[in-house]
């Protein structure tokens, strides 16, 4: 039988929305082969298991976050705000995209430590980025995990909990598509101001 990069791409995208959308134990075979529009036979050909193919979209979609972040963190030609702008822009336009990718890789960072061990052994440390150098640079007072951990829990916890607030329906879609881009305005400014007023002086 040929190899059909096609196919795989198609069962690809179609088990990665299911996933997000169900997780790893309501997601069925049939599932994922109806959405593909594909026997389930295939699945076992191209994948072997489910848990194979989920192994393979988990292990995707985490260096799609993480390469959307670590070459923009580690770019010495970047400049320290414009890095924190582009991370921004960067993150809102790919979970704008992918509505329950952050609330699915949040499961899977607790469910599947072992794969995430994996992937972030062949990132570069925190300490060997050039982000770091330039944070140390403006003799900020704030701890450089401190800012990290700033910079993307304002960034991305708002697309955790939105499908719960859209759940809700106490705003419309048009406002809550309002309310994020005035949100991904607002953090670089924020991050900005947090970092001049704690710096030393």
């Amino acid at each position: 039988m040929a190899y059909d990069l096609n196919t795989e791409e198609k069962i690809k995208v179609a088990a990665a929305k299911i996933f997000e959308e169900k997780g790893f134990e309501r997601t069925k075979n049939k599932d994922i082969a109806d959405a593909a529009g594909i026997n389930p036979a295939l699945l076992n050909y191209y994948f072997r298991s489910k848990e194979k193919l989920f192994d393979a979209i988990l292990l995707d979609k985490t260096q799609t976050f993480a390469n959307i972040l670590f070459p923009i963190l580690n770019d010495p030609n970047v400049a320290l705000f414009d890095k924190i702008d582009i991370i921004v822009d960067n993150y809102f336009k790919l979970l704008k995209e992918n509505p329950h990718l952050a609330i699915f890789l949040m499961n899977e960072l607790q469910n599947n430590k072992e794969n995430f061990s994996k992937i972030i052994k062949n990132l570069p440390s925190l300490e060997n980025i050039s982000i770091i150098k330039q944070f140390k640079d403006i003799n900020s007072t704030i701890n450089p995990l401190q800012f990290m951990i700033n910079l993307m829990s304002i960034t991305i916890f708002p697309f955790i909990v939105a499908n719960a607030i859209s759940a809700y329906e106490v705003f419309g879609k048009d406002e809550i598509d309002a309310i994020f881009e005035e949100r991904r305005k607002m953090i670089p400014i924020w991050i900005r101001e947090m970092l001049q007023n704690n710096s030393v002086k």
